[in-house]
């Protein structure tokens, strides 16, 4: 989800400092995406956290989706002052698993 919107307000009318990274291979295509390793992404968040360590006083981490689950990885790993997730995918596997046996035999990207 874009959340331009969000940090647009953040800044604007709360005066927070705001970030919105882009993760090694977003922004590219489902075929780039899909060769990035998850430890790609856990660097991506490190560099953040220490960049904004270092320009600001306390750290609130957010995100949508998976960027969620970036958020709740990050407030179990570092000295965080608030985090919020919206909408995080978590304890979703046995539907998973039950979308995915319906589908099983689809292969590749559909926009």
């Amino acid at each position: 989800a874009d959340l331009k919107p969000m940090a647009e307000f953040l800044h604007n009318e709360g005066g927070f400092t705001v970030r919105v990274p882009l993760l090694s291979g977003f922004g590219t295509t489902p075929e780039e995406l899909k060769d990035i390793p998850i430890s790609a992404w856990m660097e991506d968040l490190e560099v953040e956290y220490n960049f904004l360590k270092q320009k600001v006083k306390k750290i609130v981490v957010g995100g949508h989706s998976m960027g969620a689950i970036f958020s709740l990885y990050l407030g179990a790993t570092k000295n965080l002052d608030a985090i919020f997730a919206i909408s995080a995918p978590i304890g979703i596997q046995r539907f998973l698993r039950r979308v995915l046996s319906n589908i099983k035999n689809l292969k590749g990207y559909f926009p």
